[in-house]
């Protein structure tokens, strides 16, 4: 539900990217270094083929560009293209706004000490399962 309405909101601004490939866009736009597609996998806890077809995806809307590393030639180094950190400059407080916005909503009438417990054992819980 979150997600789909993170959705729409960005098609309402005029961009037709989904949630997730925003954030694999911040994601590299935040990390102006090289970060292989494993890293995002890891990051983002997304299958590999689901990461490849993102990719594949974002390099022809000429967003992101790959090579392979120097050092193993089956890693797959990501970096935004010119275009793609134009668009995230562009962009950035447009995609901000509406995450804002639904973590205020979604944080309405919480007390901010029910938050930070509700925050430490969703992180408990997260770490149970690795």
């Amino acid at each position: 539900m979150i997600e789909k309405k993170m959705n729409a909101q960005l098609v309402a601004n005029g961009i037709n990217l989904t949630g997730t490939q925003i954030s694999i866009l911040a994601f590299l736009y935040d990390h102006q270094k090289t970060v292989t597609q494993k890293e995002i996998e890891l990051k983002f806890k997304i299958s590999h083929p689901t990461v490849r077809g993102i990719i594949r995806r974002l390099v022809a809307l000429n967003l992101v560009e790959t090579t392979t590393s120097d050092q193993d030639r089956r890693q797959i180094i990501l970096m935004l293209s010119t275009q793609g950190q134009k668009f995230m400059k562009e962009n950035l407080k447009i995609i901000q706004d509406p995450a804002k916005k639904m973590e205020s909503r979604l944080r309405d009438n919480i007390k901010k000490s029910d938050y930070d417990t509700f925050q430490q054992v969703l992180h408990q819980m997260i770490n149970n399962l690795q």
